[in-house]
């Protein structure tokens, strides 16, 4: 849209003619208007497919409670393994 505004006054400056300004503008205006048509619509579906994918485990991809990362048997083995790290303390391999 930015740039149709910009050869509107380009045009009224003489910087370029008329005609490429017409054509070029009422294309760049129609683009605009279209990506932020898109744009809206976009917005206005993200919590509908969040609600209808629903939260998942990030390893087993089974459905969790809303906030949690992960299920209730892959959070038990997560925490176990950080506790062997810090007890036997961390040695990378």
């Amino acid at each position: 849209m930015l740039g149709a505004v910009w050869l509107l006054v380009a045009e009224s400056l003489g910087w370029v003619s008329g005609s490429v300004a017409d054509v070029w503008g009422l294309n760049t205006l129609l683009a605009g208007a279209a990506c932020f048509g898109g744009g809206l619509v976009i917005a206005a579906a993200t919590p509908f497919t969040r609600w209808v994918s629903g939260t998942r485990c990030v390893r087993c991809r089974r459905r969790i409670e809303r906030g949690q990362t992960y299920c209730m048997d892959h959070l038990r083995e997560t925490l176990n393994e950080y506790r062997d790290q810090k007890s036997v303390g961390y040695q990378p391999r």
